[in-house]
């Protein structure tokens, strides 16, 4: 249910505001010499970051690690 909340409010967020996240994320974590890397499992420590971790950041955590949605562009968009 905290997750329908969520994308519902974020259909009222500035888009511009929502990319310049994922781009920010995206610059923090290249480097020089490759592109980054996505990871093989989006939440390699599932158990414990469901007990620790509220439920809207835990599906936040899983969506960033496996590019879906509004991060699609954090692993499928070479920088140039």
């Amino acid at each position: 249910m905290q997750y329908h909340i969520f994308r519902y409010l974020d259909q009222f967020r500035d888009p511009l505001e929502m990319e310049g996240e994922v781009l920010k994320k995206r610059l923090r974590m290249s480097s020089v010499e490759s592109e980054p890397k996505q990871p093989i499992y989006p939440d390699i420590n599932y158990v414990e970051n469901k007990k620790v971790l509220p439920a809207w950041i835990h599906s936040k955590l899983i969506k960033e690690n496996s590019g879906s949605g509004r991060f699609f562009a954090l692993w499928n968009n070479p920088i140039d």
